[in-house]
């Protein structure tokens, strides 16, 4: 097994026999990385080590569907919507044609982390489906004051719990919230300092 991981290991760099033992020594797991049973996600994703366990895979068994789901009188889209107990993190999300799956990080308006947009206004919705933070003047959909008068308050996820809206998954901790497309894999890592895609 050590000439096959020694030989692998030349091809891909130029080490001499002693760095590629030492490289082979580094890489070899622990028992407890190679036990039975031990298949859990790692957690995190590259550049978010925090990111939930399984981030960009399956809707994960322990999620339930998103409680809030809103529509305007007269149209056809539905609209689910929740935000975080600090109440920094918001998304909203629908499945039409195209659909939307847009998370709002408020502190980003205030630190203007991501810069100012074209209508001069801080960069703080984050596009999850399509990797990239924008600006957006009006209130965000999980806001109630959007909403007519005896809709459902937009729920509040509490930390630890797992949601999803068709193949949309959020999962929310007091670290941060995990936003995915459980089908393309794309997603989002968003804490109050930064947003990392995946």
């Amino acid at each position: 097994m050590t000439e096959t991981v020694t030989e692998t290991v030349a091809e891909t760099s130029a080490v001499t026999g002693s760095e590629a033992v030492s490289e082979v020594r580094e890489s070899t797991p622990s028992a407890s990385e190679s036990a039975p049973g031990a298949a859990v996600p790692e957690r995190g994703v590259p550049g978010a080590p925090l990111a939930y366990p399984g981030a960009g895979g399956p809707i994960p068994p322990n999620a339930r569907p998103i409680a809030t789901v809103k529509s305007y009188e007269g149209m056809d889209v539905e609209y689910a919507v929740f935000t975080t107990p600090s109440g920094n993190i918001g998304c909203m999300m629908n499945l039409e044609d195209p659909p939307m799956f847009d998370c709002g990080v408020e502190s980003y308006m205030e630190t203007e982390q991501y810069g100012i947009g074209e209508l001069g206004m801080p960069r703080w919705m984050v596009e999850v489906l399509h990797g990239y933070v924008r600006e957006q003047n009006e209130p965000p959909l999980y806001s109630d004051l959007v909403w007519p008068e005896g809709s459902p308050s937009t729920e509040v996820v509490q930390y630890g719990e797992v949601v999803y809206h068709g193949p949309f998954v959020c999962a929310v901790e007091q670290t941060g919230v995990t936003c995915w497309d459980s089908e393309s894999g794309k997603g989002a890592w968003m804490e109050r300092e930064n947003t990392v895609f995946f």
